[in-house]
């Protein structure tokens, strides 16, 4: 089921927005102009955009394994004194960035 009040795209990736909605019908602008839509029918289209999953990675100079935390807390909870750098990786559909957000010279 879509969350109508969170960003949508159709499902082949093309961009759309929620224009409006009102009872059962929701107004779409997919780049072709304005269109108007039963929810029913528009959930055969559309998609909620996948949020970003954000992870986060201690590093050690040791080559110690090293596992993915949901949280930052949670890394650093885990993290011994032998850490030399903190790495916040965020992950969405095509893209991926990895940020150095502790280290240690």
């Amino acid at each position: 089921m879509i969350d109508f009040s969170k960003p949508v795209q159709k499902k082949d990736g093309a961009p759309a927005k929620v224009l409006a909605r009102h009872g059962d019908y929701v107004w779409i602008d997919d780049g072709n102009g304005p269109a108007t839509y039963r929810a029913s029918e528009a959930e055969k289209i559309l998609i909620n955009v996948p949020e970003p999953v954000v992870l986060w990675h201690n590093v050690y100079t040791d080559g110690r394994k090293c596992y993915r935390h949901e949280t930052r807390e949670a890394a650093d909870a885990s993290a011994s004194l032998e850490r030399i750098a903190l790495l916040k990786t965020t992950y969405s559909p095509g893209h991926a960035t990895v940020e150095i957000v502790e280290e240690r010279k």
